[in-house]
């Protein structure tokens, strides 16, 4: 089926959009030698500094999973029930 429109520009009182050999024009107050810049807000780079620090801390504390895995061997390895605890609910102090 061809549905054809005919007289579309003559209604609105538009021009047909033509090509240009331009791709691409800006109009106006441009200045051909303006400098563009960004600023970031200070959580921004706060954020930056905390991202990059993030990545030098190793995924894994292999100090500590030696110290663990000996004493788990050795049998020496105990945890009270207190402490479970207390990290489940977020109390008490941090290793």
């Amino acid at each position: 089926m061809d549905i054809r429109i005919t007289g579309a520009y003559g209604v609105y009182k538009t021009q047909p959009v033509t090509k240009t050999g331009a791709p691409f024009s800006i109009k106006g107050s441009v200045k051909a030698n303006a400098i563009d810049s960004v600023s970031f807000s200070a959580v921004a780079n706060e954020l930056n500094v905390a991202r990059r620090a993030m990545r030098e801390v190793p995924d894994v504390r292999e100090a500590r999973v030696v110290q663990l895995r000996e004493q788990l061997n050795s049998g020496t390895y105990e945890v009270s029930a207190a402490d479970i605890a207390a990290r489940i609910f977020g109390v008490g102090s941090e290793e």
